[in-house]
């Protein structure tokens, strides 16, 4: 599934609105359907996405550097009052468990990021804040950006 999502905070962790998208499986769909043709991307879609793979790729110090700028931290930064609308696919059903999730694959993913997590908390205990259980995913596309305006958000400081 998918899902697109009003949020309140980068991470996730405060939704104003969920709306949930089955992905159409193309295996079930006839060859001659448009889902199973092959897609072109315009130039300009191209480029922005070539330019990010790029900056992890050639640029490797200087991507590191944009992560780790101050203030790209849990409290300053992921969980900050923040209003934006994205495209996204969670991990979990939404209560921290992975009880529907159909691939094996994602299951495996949940496990190695579990033990990637105990593993740094034993190696630097306190050093980092970790994302919600429930609130892991994969962005696929953010939709509009509109976070200029202060916002007053129920339950966010």
């Amino acid at each position: 599934n998918c899902s697109l999502v009003m949020f309140a905070s980068r991470s996730l962790e405060h939704c104003l609105c969920r709306v949930d998208y089955p992905f159409v499986n193309e295996k079930l769909l006839p060859p001659t359907h448009p889902k199973n043709m092959a897609q072109e991307y315009d130039a300009a879609s191209y480029e922005i996405v070539r330019d990010v793979v790029r900056e992890t790729e050639e640029q490797l110090d200087e991507y590191i550097n944009k992560v780790n700028a101050p203030g790209h931290r849990w409290g300053g930064h992921y969980n900050t009052t923040w209003t934006e609308t994205t495209l996204v696919c969670f991990l979990t059903n939404g209560n921290g468990n992975a009880d529907n999730i159909i691939s094996p694959s994602t299951s495996n993913l949940l496990d190695i990021v579990a033990s990637f997590r105990e593993r740094v908390d034993a190696l630097l205990p306190g050093a980092y804040t970790w994302m919600p259980q429930k609130t892991l995913h994969l962005s696929l596309r953010a939709l509009d950006n509109r976070s200029n305006v202060e916002r007053n958000v129920q339950g966010m400081k």
